[in-house]
């Protein structure tokens, strides 16, 4: 029969009185080979504990029995006084990262940092809040600024007649960029004192439907004098390159299925003709007056886009994007459409 040594067991605080985590006499049998041999551990709240042991010492196999993901051949497992070894793995509060790093490659980046949250079935805003906390300010910040925010959109009309879209506090001062009083968690559900404009928004759509690259907006393509001559022609100027073509198409497949079979159903235009959407709902007025902006935003075609949208409407009794904005888009859209515009 063969034997492996203890992993020995550093802490960085002395042991407190009331364990959060008390290992009690585990050990672990594979066959003849005893991995685990009587372990007793207890660990505090808030305590960083570290476990050394050389390669085969019974590391991964005493975290692989505190996750579930292991029956200990003997002792037992207690967490918050509660017996945790009988539980299965999903009701434990217990997370393992193993040492393979690899995301889930069918997933999108907020979808794997979110991953957890999305198992414990916390509620979508909560985990977009703390996905965008935790990705980082200074990321969000960047692409906002990519996207045109914190700045007057440059469209031929005068300045004076321009607004800003960036979040405000609530007095009304508007916050400068990667300000740490932001709240960057709800700014990243559309929240957080975040105030746009209908202009804005569209421009946000418009880089997504042109593969990453933010244009210029223009109200128009020429200038003629009273004598119908051409005196000056409008071409198109890249304002930001926001995102890769990679990362553009990602995002409009994602926005297809909000109109597909999401929240932006109502917005579909039929005839074979695909439209890709996002939805949002702000809350507005006072608390529990149940007043509601409406948003939506896309463009379409998806395969070769000619429009670009976004409609809100200031104020509604409990509507909702998908309800109120989504068919007033596919109204004009397909008017658009139908133009030839």
């Amino acid at each position: 029969m063969s034997t492996t040594s203890k992993p020995e067991v550093a802490t960085n605080s002395e042991q407190a009185s009331t364990a959060l985590l008390s290992i009690r006499s585990v050990a672990k049998h594979f066959g003849k080979n005893i991995v685990l041999r009587d372990i007793s551990l207890e660990i505090a709240e808030g305590e960083f504990l570290a476990i050394l042991g050389e390669s085969g010492s019974g590391k991964t196999t005493l975290l692989r029995i505190l996750a579930g993901f292991e029956h200990a051949t003997s002792g037992e497992v207690w967490m918050s006084g509660e017996r945790l070894d009988t539980q299965p793995p999903y009701r434990r509060r217990v997370n393992t990262v193993f040492q393979s790093y690899a995301l889930f490659s069918h997933m999108t980046v907020e979808q794997n940092v979110g991953y957890g949250l999305a198992i414990a079935k916390r509620p979508n805003a909560e985990i977009q809040s703390r996905v965008a906390e935790a990705l980082g300010r200074g990321t969000m910040t960047r692409y906002m600024k990519r996207f045109g925010f914190y700045a007057k959109p440059p469209i031929d009309l005068p300045s004076g007649e321009l607004n800003v879209s960036a979040p405000h506090a609530s007095t009304g001062r508007a916050f400068r960029p990667g300000s740490p009083d932001e709240d960057i968690g709800r700014i990243a559900i559309g929240q957080g004192g975040l105030e746009v404009t209908p202009l804005q928004m569209a421009m946000v759509a418009s880089a997504v439907a042109n593969g990453g690259r933010l244009m210029a907006p223009h109200l128009a393509t020429k200038a003629v004098d009273q004598d119908g001559r051409t005196v000056k022609t409008i071409t198109p100027t890249l304002y930001h390159q926001v995102m890769k073509r990679s990362t553009a198409d990602a995002v409009a497949q994602m926005m297809k299925k909000v109109v597909d079979e999401g929240t932006g159903t109502p917005a579909q235009l039929g005839a074979g003709i695909t439209f890709a959407g996002k939805t949002g709902t702000a809350s507005v007025g006072v608390a529990g007056a149940n007043q509601t902006q409406p948003w939506f935003i896309g463009f379409a075609p998806i395969q070769n886009p000619k429009v670009a949208i976004a409609v809100t409407v200031e104020r509604s009794d409990g509507g909702f994007g998908g309800t109120v904005a989504a068919p007033i888009a596919k109204t004009v859209v397909q008017t658009l459409l139908a133009e030839g515009k």
